[in-house]
């Protein structure tokens, strides 16, 4: 692609190939660096799968919209989306 998370024009890319547009899409990623930025920086919605550590400053400083720590609680999300 020439291009690598958490650069906007990386999510840009995803989605011009997955023709969705961006308010149907959610990012779910386990690292904060990449898929949580990448979602901050691309305006998306966001799951943080797996946190660990200071989940209350995270969620903050990376804008995350939800966090699971299981395949119940990220389908739970995304049943309720």
């Amino acid at each position: 692609m020439g291009v690598h998370k958490p650069s906007t024009e990386y999510f840009d890319m995803v989605l011009e190939k997955i023709g969705e547009p961006r308010e149907n899409c959610i990012v779910i990623g386990d690292s904060l660096t990449s898929d949580m930025l990448g979602a901050k920086n691309a305006g998306m919605r966001s799951v943080w799968f797996m946190p660990s550590g200071d989940i209350e400053s995270a969620m903050k400083e990376y804008d995350i919209d939800y966090c699971a720590s299981s395949f119940d609680e990220l389908y739970e999300i995304l049943k309720n989306m």
